[in-house]
Formats: C-alpha cells, sequence, structure tokens
C-alpha cells in the first residue's frame, strides 16, 4: 500500500486520490526532513549547492527501502497511538462520571477550612513570626515615613514609631544624602499638596481635620426668596370730582414724599410722612368754570406746576401756599408738563410745545411744532438730553435739547393716542410708551437710534407707565375691561401679577420717592397705594445709571443760583 502511495505521488500525469490524502500527511509527518527542499535553483537556502533527489537507479532503490521501513515502522506507532487514545477516552468517561457525582463543577476555588483559626491566629500574632518576617528600615523608607509624617501630621506628637524615628536620624546624620534634607524646602518632600494652603486649626482641632474637610461642599442650595406683591392696596383714599379724561395728567408725587392731585379747579396735597391732607388754594368764584388739567413736581423742591383749560402755566409755592408766576402762551388747555432743571415744557391741544425759562421774564425761550393733534404725553429724560413727545395723532416725537427746529425721531408705529411716556432710571436712552385703546401695546425704544426694542400686547387701553427705581421691572395701568395695574419684568417682559381693584380705567401712577409704593388713580374718584416695591432692594450694577445720579447732572446747571435753589420773577 505505501508503495502505491509512494507511486501516486512522483508520477505528476495522474491526480492524488483524496481518501489518501490522510496518509500522505502521515506519511510526510513521520518522514525525516532532508536539508534539500527547494526544487528550482542550484543552490539551497544556506548557499551550498544542490544535489539531485534522484540522480541514478541505486540511490533510487536505496530510497524505496528506507520508505518500506518508515512505514512499517509510521503503521506500528499509529496503532500504538489509537489502542492509548481509546484507553484515555474511556478512563476519562469513567472519571468524569465518578467526579460528577463527588463534587460540582464552579468556577472558582474555595479553599479548604479544616485548619484551626485560633491556631492560624497564634502564628500571626506571635512576636517571633513577626519579628522573622519585618525587614530592616533602608534609608529610602525612612526618609518616605519622616516624608509623610510631616505632610499629614505636621508638628503633631505621637507616641508610635518613636524609636524608629530616632534611629532613622541617626542614620541620616551618617547618609550625606540625608544631611541635606533639613536644608532643602519642605514642599519638595510632600506627598499631598494642596492648591490653597489649610487655614491655621483653632485650639483643641486636629490638623488633619481641617485638611479633609477643606474639599467639602455645602450640600444646601441657596434658595430664592421670592418677592410677595400684597393683592391689596394698603390705603384706599376718596378723590372727589376727579376729571375722568384719558387726555390729562393729572397726578403726582414730589421729592418732598408729597403728593398732589387735581381734583376741579383745585389741588389738594397728601403728606405720606404724616398722611396730612391740605389744599393748595381755595379757587375764586371766577374760577371754578376752569379746572386744573396738569400737575408737575420740579425735580428737587417744594415747587410746582400747574396747567389750566386756558392756556396758562402757573407755578406754586407748596410750603407757603403761594403762586409764584403765570406764564400764558398756549391756546388752548395745556394737558402735559414736564421740568428739565429750570426749564419747564408744555403740550397743549394747540398742538404745540413751549419750552419755559423760569428764570427769566420773557419765559418762552422755545416753540416746538411735530405732532397735528393734541398733545397729550410729555416726559423729559433723567440726564435731559431728549424729550418724548406723544399727541392724539398716534405720533411718537423724540427731541434734542439742542435742537427745537425739527424732532430728531418720528416714530408712527402706534395706532392709537400715545400718553403713557416714562424713561427707563437705571437704563440710558430706553423709553417706553403705550397706546391706545386701538393700539393696546407697550412699546421700548432706544432713542439713540430710533429703534423698537420690543412691543407687549396688553390687550387693553394703556393708561399710564412708570419704572421700577429700585427693580429691573415696571407698572402699567389699563382701562376696560379689567381696569388692573400689571407688573411686568425687563427684560424678559413677563408679567408678574396683575393688581385689580378700581372699577373705572385706571388713568394715572405716581412712584413715591423711596421706590416702594405706587399711587394709582382712577375715573371711579379713589386713591389707591399699592406696596408693590421694596425700598432697600438696589440695582445691582454698577454700569446703568440711577436716576439720582441723573438727578445731580442735571442740578449742576443751578451752581450759578442759591445753590440749587431757582429765583423767580413774581409776575402776575
Amino acid at each position: 500500500m505505501n508503495q502505491k502511495i509512494f507511486d501516486d505521488l512522483f508520477r505528476f500525469d495522474t491526480p492524488l486520490n483524496p481518501k489518501n490524502l490522510r496518509r500522505v500527511s502521515s506519511f510526510n509527518e513521520n518522514r525525516k526532513k532532508t536539508p534539500i527542499q527547494n526544487r528550482k535553483g542550484n543552490s539551497n537556502k544556506n548557499g551550498e549547492p544542490k544535489t539531485p533527489i534522484f540522480s541514478n537507479k541505486k540511490n533510487r532503490n536505496e530510497n524505496k527501502n528506507n520508505l518500506r521501513n518508515s512505514n512499517s515502522r509510521s503503521r506500528s506507532r499509529t496503532k500504538t497511538r489509537s489502542t492509548s487514545k481509546s484507553r484515555s477516552k474511556s478512563n476519562q468517561k469513567s472519571n468524569s462520571k465518578s467526579n460528577s457525582k463527588k463534587t460540582p463543577r464552579c468556577d472558582r476555588f474555595i479553599p479548604t477550612r479544616n485548619e484551626d483559626l485560633n491556631i492560624s491566629n497564634f502564628h500571626l500574632t506571635n512576636e517571633e513570626t513577626i519579628s522573622n518576617i519585618q525587614e530592616e528600615d533602608t534609608p529610602k523608607k525612612i526618609q518616605y515615613k519622616n516624608a509623610l509624617t510631616t505632610s499629614l501630621l505636621m508638628n503633631e506628637n505621637f507616641n508610635t514609631n518613636q524609636s524608629n524615628f530616632s534611629q532613622s536620624k541617626k542614620k541620616e546624620e551618617q547618609d550625606p544624602h540625608f544631611s541635606n534634607l533639613e536644608n532643602s524646602n519642605q514642599k519638595d518632600y510632600k506627598i499631598l499638596r494642596f492648591k490653597d494652603k489649610a487655614p491655621p486649626p483653632s485650639p483643641g482641632i486636629q490638623q488633619s481635620n481641617i485638611l479633609y474637610s477643606q474639599n467639602k461642599f455645602d450640600s444646601k442650595k441657596k434658595s430664592r426668596t421670592s418677592r410677595v406683591i400684597p393683592q391689596v392696596p394698603e390705603r384706599i383714599l376718596d378723590a372727589p370730582d376727579f376729571v375722568d379724561d384719558y387726555y390729562l395728567n393729572l397726578l403726582d408725587w414730589g421729592s418732598d414724599s408729597i403728593l398732589a392731585v387735581a381734583l376741579g379747579p383745585s389741588v389738594y396735597l397728601w403728606n405720606s410722612k404724616d398722611a396730612q391732607v391740605s389744599e393748595l388754594f381755595e379757587p375764586d368764584e371766577s374760577e371754578e368754570d376752569e379746572t386744573i388739567t396738569a400737575v408737575s413736581w420740579i425735580q428737587s423742591g417744594n415747587v410746582i406746576a400747574l396747567g389750566k383749560t386756558d392756556g396758562c402755566v402757573e407755578l406754586w409755592d407748596c410750603e407757603k401756599q403761594m403762586k409764584i408766576r403765570s406764564m400764558d402762551g398756549h391756546l388752548a388747555r395745556v394737558g402735559a408738563l414736564s421740568w428739565n432743571s429750570h426749564i419747564l415744557s408744555s403740550g397743549s391741544r394747540d398742538t404745540a410745545i413751549f419750552h419755559h425759562d423760569v428764570r427769566i421774564a420773557q419765559h418762552k425761550t422755545a416753540v416746538l411744532k411735530g405732532h397735528s393733534q393734541e398733545v397729550c404725553g410729555l416726559k423729559w429724560s433723567p440726564d435731559g438730553n431728549q424729550l418724548a413727545s406723544g399727541g392724539n395723532d398716534n405720533i411718537l416725537n423724540i427731541w434734542n435739547a439742542h435742537s427745537h427746529t425739527s424732532p430728531e425721531f418720528i416714530l408712527r408705529e402706534h395706532t392709537a393716542a400715545v400718553k403713557a411716556i416714562d424713561w427707563c432710571p437705571w437704563q440710558r436712552y430706553l423709553l417706553a410708551t403705550g397706546g391706545g385703546t386701538a393700539d393696546a401695546k407697550i412699546k421700548f425704544w432706544n432713542t439713540q437710534n430710533g429703534n423698537c426694542l420690543n412691543t407687549i400686547d396688553s390687550g387693553s387701553q394703556v393708561c399710564a407707565l412708570k419704572w421700577s427705581t429700585t427693580h429691573r421691572e415696571f407698572v402699567s395701568s389699563h382701562g376696560f375691561s379689567q381696569f388692573q395695574l400689571s407688573v411686568w419684568k425687563y427684560p424678559s417682559l413677563t408679567k408678574i401679577t396683575d393688581l385689580t381693584g378700581h372699577t373705572s380705567r385706571v388713568l394715572q401712577l405716581a412712584l413715591s420717592p423711596d421706590g416702594s409704593t405706587v399711587c394709582s388713580v382712577a375715573g371711579d374718584e379713589t386713591l389707591r397705594f399699592w406696596k408693590i416695591f421694596s425700598s432697600n432692594d438696589s440695582l445691582k450694577s454698577n454700569s446703568l445709571i440711577s436716576e439720582k445720579k441723573f438727578k445731580q447732572i442735571s442740578n449742576q446747571n443751578l451752581s450759578n443760583h442759591k445753590k440749587g435753589t431757582i429765583e423767580y420773577f413774581n409776575i402776575r
């Protein structure tokens, strides 16, 4: 059989039999490797000259005899291997059956605990065994121990390992490598380092406790305190004969904490400090038909300006209850007044705006014409550089203080009368305006470039606006149908709350000097005082200019007079 396989291997014209492949492979494994295996070329891999595989018949016969002997040997080996494999398989099966009954298969080794634990504990705690196991401290280990104790335990005295420390010091003195340890910087030998030094411990507290507690943070989160706005007014006062007219401005709160309200032909003053009420003047019989159409306090002082139906503007000293002067010029009622230091601006139904210099006899210094209908809203900016005017022609004009010929910006985005006007006291060039019933929108303007920043649709007539001096908020008053006061956040423009109680449209708003209380007057002839803001809070921004600072800047123009007071000409 082997001779046949051999003959088949060297007969290249006949294909190999697949059944004999296993036998051929076993034959090649058992065959001794010859140094010559490459057939191409005249030299082998080692560079030695090749000899022909079968050079003559004698060599061929000798190789055949060697193959026969090797095949006989391989047969005997394969027989012994097969028998040994069968025996080992049978033994494994028997052993697996026997072992499966005794111990379960598992993936971990469980040691036996047959030995007594007391004996093992004795061997571990015996001093002789510990002394044998314990190695002598090397200089590096001693250095590490000293550095660890100095960094963690600092200068505290401990009873443990005192003898080891004394021995280590002796070795350090002998070794020149450790002699420089004391002179070197102690930070280089610290095991643990912190960016910030730990604070010195108070007496009775260990340094280690401070180190470990330094990185702990408070788990308690700071709770945001939400401001509670009362839904009920603090005080309600009657206001009989109050004129329910949208185009008039009949309420103002002075810097001396005195609230002025026009009731028919007269003006009443209410002092918020002592709650005293007084009448500014008693109208004559000839003046009973005339009514007060506008009220405005000077920025600092006890002088109040009054507009009347005959187009006249009067100045009164409230402390003396005496009229200082009267300034004519308008052809119809004066419905809006606004102060800028010693300049008093008045807006009338005759569509004109006058600038009155109260220091001189010829008081009319400028005439502004930019509206085609009645001027019902008028307000100077806190820095005194711009004047905003609103009219019944749905136009908002921004005037420059140094130019009187034409407005700096003409804004026509409102679709109803623009009466509600107020400048932001803590953001320069920010103006808020409100439209009438057909518009019902609150708009915010950048008066530096005339752009509309944002718009709120309030849903009802906007009668008045008032910015807070202590919060980034503002209050708006409205007409039909709820007659409410709305408190808004800025710049998010989210509504905080609505304050209801009036039974008619809320025509006017006034803010107390401390910025905490808002007074509202409505067509139901009542004054209501709302505690909306806190006088202790202040705006947390240095870049924002407060109203007081703007007043200080504007009052510097009065330096030529008697320390900020104004000399008025008593002209009647």
